[in-house]
């Protein structure tokens, strides 16, 4: 029963997360009392890098918004204008879209038994739009 079946999957992998979330360790200094020092600041992205993040996007699958990647890429030049005011705005009001946060979650078989849901694990498909935003942001410590 593919129903069935989802509800497994899903049960799982929000269990395994709750594990997760059990076994970290948490910093219980209360949130006025953490050090300032350590600060962010994101610059505004432009139309070149937006350009050149969107033309640098590999083939993939479609996320929940069903677009894909070569559509995004074949309509860059009506896009990236759009994108910078997008993704600046985001900065700017430090709030992430709810659309950019859904994923198509699909359970991939690690190599073990196939009818134990223990032997699978998570694959998110997000949105192209998220893609892109992610590398735009992404920078290395």
């Amino acid at each position: 029963d593919p129903k069935l079946m989802s509800e497994m999957f899903n049960k799982y992998f929000i269990d395994s997360v709750s594990e997760l979330k059990m076994n970290l360790k948490t910093n219980k200094q209360p949130a006025a009392e953490k050090s300032e020092t350590k600060s962010m600041h994101l610059e505004e992205t432009s139309e070149t890098e937006v350009m050149d993040v969107i033309m640098a996007l590999s083939k993939s699958l479609p996320g929940i918004d069903e677009i894909r990647t070569d559509h995004v890429k074949t309509k860059a030049n009506e896009l990236d204008k759009c994108m910078v005011h997008l993704v600046n705005r985001i900065i700017k009001m430090a709030v992430y879209p709810e659309i950019f946060k859904l994923a198509i979650v699909t359970p991939i078989n690690k190599t073990g038994d196939k009818t134990n849901v223990k032997d699978y694990r998570p694959i998110s498909v997000l949105t192209t739009f998220n893609k892109i935003f992610e590398k735009i942001l992404h920078f290395e410590y």
